[in-house]
């Protein structure tokens, strides 16, 4: 049942790990569109974002409705929007310490250049 819940949480990341997806889920995130709305948008081609959206649907994190003959697509669950907001903390996290090395990397570059 473990190995099962692993999977589940992988393939739901895996389905996020794509920048188009995660614009997509951006445009998608005060409301619904239909692909013919969100490929312009992204300046892609109809083709690149209907895959991209079908691999969220499947993932379960969008769900659509037919209006006409174009399908609307909407998030499924929000808390979708809480894990980027998530995963953007991390990576200011990571960024921060970055940004740390690189200042005492300068200051011991500059301690050895008065020393030397």
């Amino acid at each position: 049942m473990e190995e099962l819940i692993y999977k589940m949480e992988a393939d739901l990341l895996k389905s996020l790990g794509h920048p188009t997806r995660i614009r997509i889920l951006e445009f998608l995130h005060d409301k619904e569109m239909c692909a013919c709305e969100i490929h312009p948008a992204l300046d892609l081609e109809q083709s690149n974002v209907s895959q991209h959206l079908a691999v969220l649907r499947e993932r379960g994190i969008l769900e659509t409705r037919r209006e006409g003959t174009m399908i609307i697509y909407r998030v499924r669950d929000p808390k979708v929007f809480e894990l980027l907001e998530l995963l953007q903390d991390i990576i200011l996290s990571q960024l921060g310490e970055t940004k740390n090395i690189v200042e005492h990397l300068k200051k011991k570059k500059d301690r050895t250049r008065k020393e030397g």
